[in-house]
């Protein structure tokens, strides 16, 4: 057995997996703490839907974004113990994270349980590929267009959510409820939001906040859970289709958008060859439409304005950050559109969902926005079992960023987990000057 990945394995049979069995890991030092030349232990457990420690036949397979030493096992099989974790060394030889898949299989009904673990040597090296160098001069052109539009032929329509069928227990019945239109011009299509507030606001009471959905169609209904907040919710969605219309609409919609693109939307390497006719830049143009619609309402406090969301949102609220100075806070989740052309150029992991790479898109990189980004930034995940969003391309990210800022790097999470982060899982949190 290779002495550079060394595996502890039991010398028993596994106990009966339930339906539930799930596995779990963490290092022997902070995940994304390690420098090159150390070695990370990890150390497996399983446990059935009791939460009772079990034994587990599993196989792995171990990468990396630096090149391992020869000889290095790249795929293995053992046996995790009940009574005493399963551990496998890995050699941190270069600058980059590892990510090593365990997989076990449920004997009573056949399914698998995946687990994806990770750990990162001298991560504050990381960097993207370099930005165009009229990176500022695009986008301060971009941000006038914006300005140059006429918002009086704005609107913002009350909306009866009675009429849409929604489940109204999950809505604030104190708040009102509008549609937001802006129109971008010939031929674009418009900016459009649902926005709610509490009932009766008065003039500069309350803080802007504004939220954007991961990479899909949603938007064309609002969700309810978020409309308790105490503020100027915008819920934003990223394609610029009218609010309020049957599903019959956003069917035709869609289907438009992927003859256009000839693919799904936004991945047209094509079009992204050209910043000018990405999708991406008229997702962004509304996005700023919005931001800018949204400081003219008299509820607004005047100085707070948050923008969240995540992969796609996390996207988009990144971007927003980096090019309207008056936002004070960003909380982007497992973002997306990081770090782009790593892969490619740098050889790190590649993400299994992002548009292939062409040189447009380094205009949309969110590691090149991160430079230009003054506001506190809190990064609630990055996942290090997330290869929609590689972490190297969030560590990049984070490099680059100038101000306050907090990021929390979870072991095992996949770019499916969302929301709070368990206490039983192992992350690491690092904070610079935010508070």
């Amino acid at each position: 057995m290779n002495l550079r990945l060394l595996l502890t394995l039991a010398l028993f049979a596994p106990a009966f997996l339930s339906a539930k069995t799930v596995l779990l890991c963490e290092t022997d030092k902070p995940p994304v703490s390690y420098t090159a030349g150390e070695t990370a232990v990890f150390s497996f457990t399983a446990q059935n839907g009791d939460k009772a420690r079990v034994a587990a036949d599993v196989t792995w397979k171990l990468e990396a974004d630096f090149a391992l030493p020869e000889g290095t096992a790249k795929t293995g099989s053992g046996t995790i113990p009940a009574d005493a974790p399963l551990q496998v060394s890995v050699p941190m030889q270069g600058t980059g994270f590892v990510k090593l898949v365990m997989e076990t299989t449920d004997p009573a009904d056949g399914k698998k349980t995946t687990y994806y673990a990770g750990a990162c040597a001298d991560l504050a090296k990381i960097q993207g590929i370099p930005e165009p160098e009229d990176f500022d001069a695009f986008w301060t052109a971009r941000k006038q267009e914006v300005q140059a539009l006429d918002l009086s032929k704005a609107t913002l329509e009350p909306v009866d959510l009675a009429s849409m069928n929604l489940n109204l227990k999950n809505f604030n019945s104190n708040a009102d409820y509008y549609i937001c239109r802006i129109p971008m011009g010939e031929g674009a299509a418009p900016a459009t939001a649902y926005v709610s507030m509490p009932k009766g606001a008065e003039p500069g009471s309350l803080p802007l906040v504004f939220q954007y959905n991961g990479y899909g169609w949603g938007g064309s209904r609002p969700n309810g859970w978020s409309t308790w907040q105490k503020c100027i919710l915008f819920q934003v969605n990223a394609h610029g289709f009218e609010l309020g219309r049957p599903g019959e609409y956003y069917k035709e919609f869609e289907k438009k958008v992927v003859a256009e693109e000839k693919a799904g939307y936004a991945l047209s390497k094509e079009r992204n060859a050209d910043p000018m006719k990405s999708y991406f830049l008229g997702m962004i143009m509304r996005d700023l439409a919005l931001l800018r619609y949204g400081k003219t309402m008299q509820q607004w406090n005047g100085k707070d304005i948050k923008c969240s969301g995540g992969s796609q949102g996390g996207f988009q609220c990144i971007l927003m950050a980096a090019l309207d100075s008056d936002v004070t806070l960003t909380e982007p989740n497992a973002p997306w559109m990081c770090g782009l052309g790593m892969a490619n150029r740098l050889q790190y992991q590649r993400s299994t969902f992002q548009p292939a790479f062409v040189d447009g898109l380094r205009y949309f990189d969110c590691v090149n926005h991160a430079r230009r980004i003054r506001c506190k930034v809190d990064l609630f995940r990055a996942g290090l079992g997330d290869y929609v969003c590689p972490p190297s391309g969030i560590a990049a990210f984070w490099n680059n960023l100038q101000g306050p800022r907090r990021s929390r790097w979870v072991q095992g999470s996949t770019h499916q987990d969302w929301g709070t982060i368990p206490n039983h899982v192992q992350k690491q949190v690092i904070t610079v000057d935010y508070n």
